[in-house]
């Protein structure tokens, strides 16, 4: 029994890619999990599922930080490479998110692993959500290219 197995028992008896994330969500299933839930199941693109769900606006637009919502940013350390977490904001305080019930994902090439939360933030700037996690990811990535390429020409 997989961990979809519920899912796609409501897939099989014709249920849509929105109804089926609708019944997940009331399970408590989080929006990654959904994201991976619908591609493995109805064989979509990350887009799509993204579509699907309603969450391509937090990969694209400005997140709206607010106290209960569900909130993404970016990382990457020598040790697991980049990464994407998720937490839910706790309270607005001085500035900044406060966030609890932190997930963290790694980026492969096979796609999002899950794995412990370990050494994540608790308090973000807001600022740092406006702009999308699509611009943020693709800055990082930048970054961590221009540091591998000075590394190169220094040795």
């Amino acid at each position: 029994m997989n961990e979809f197995s519920k899912c796609d028992q409501l897939r099989l008896a014709g249920k849509t890619a929105a109804d089926v994330y609708a019944a997940a969500s009331r399970d408590g299933v989080d929006d990654i999990r959904a994201i991976r839930m619908l591609r493995a199941l109805f064989g979509m693109s990350l887009g799509e599922a993204k579509e699907a769900i309603g969450v391509a606006e937090a990969f694209i637009e400005p997140q709206q930080v607010v106290v209960g919502a569900t909130v993404y940013w970016e990382g990457a350390d020598t040790v697991d490479g980049p990464w994407i977490a998720q937490a839910r904001v706790e309270k607005i305080e001085d500035d900044c998110a406060v966030v609890a019930d932190h997930r963290k994902f790694l980026i492969r090439p096979e796609g999002l692993t899950e794995v412990e939360p370990h050494g994540l933030l608790e308090r973000i700037r807001l600022s740092y959500f406006e702009k999308g996690l699509a611009s943020r990811l693709q800055q990082s990535a930048e970054f961590w290219q221009d540091l591998a390429e000075l590394g190169h020409s220094g040795s």
